[in-house]
Parts: structure tokens; sequence; C-alpha cells
């Protein structure tokens, strides 16, 4: 009994749970925002590319403060779907 009211502790409090406004995961708007950008930059209406050190820093961080396990399967899914979805949306208008 006292794990199951530890579990339900921890998930009321972890910042990927949906917000009790919208009802969207952080996951989830991150993806979004993501994909958006992507597609954006795909048209050629993205900003200028940072340099390559700024890059390989970021990744270095993202590494080690990043998704991890089924969290980032979760995250992966997640981006894929709204990915394809976006350029199903830009083919079909």
């Amino acid at each position: 009994m006292q794990a199951c009211v530890t579990l339900r502790g921890a998930t009321s409090t972890n910042p990927l749970t949906k917000s009790r406004l919208t009802g969207v995961t952080v996951r989830t708007r991150v993806v979004r925002a993501r994909a958006a950008r992507r597609a954006r930059a795909k048209l050629g209406r993205g900003p200028d590319p940072a340099p390559r050190w700024v890059g390989e820093l970021l990744a270095r961080v993202l590494l080690a403060v990043g998704p991890k396990g089924l969290e980032f399967g979760r995250y992966s899914i997640d981006y894929h779907y709204a990915r394809n979805w976006l350029h199903v949306q830009a083919r079909a208008s």
C-alpha cells in the first residue's frame, strides 16, 4: 500500500503529467514546437544555423539532462507522429 501512495505522489508532481488547465503534457508542447520549427526550417523560413561548436555543446547538455529510457521513447513517438502529420497537412494544402 505504501508503494501506491508513493507512486501517486510522484506522478502528481511529475512535470510530464497533464496540465490541469490545458490537459496537455510538457512533452506534447515540446514536440509540437519542435515539429513546427522543423517544418519552417525545411521550407527555408528558419533562422541561420548555429556554429558547429554550439550544436556539439547543446548535444552534450541534452544527452545529460534530456529524456531517457521509456520517456525518450514516448517523446520520439510523439515527435515523429507530429512531424509526419505536419508533412501530410502541408502536402494536402
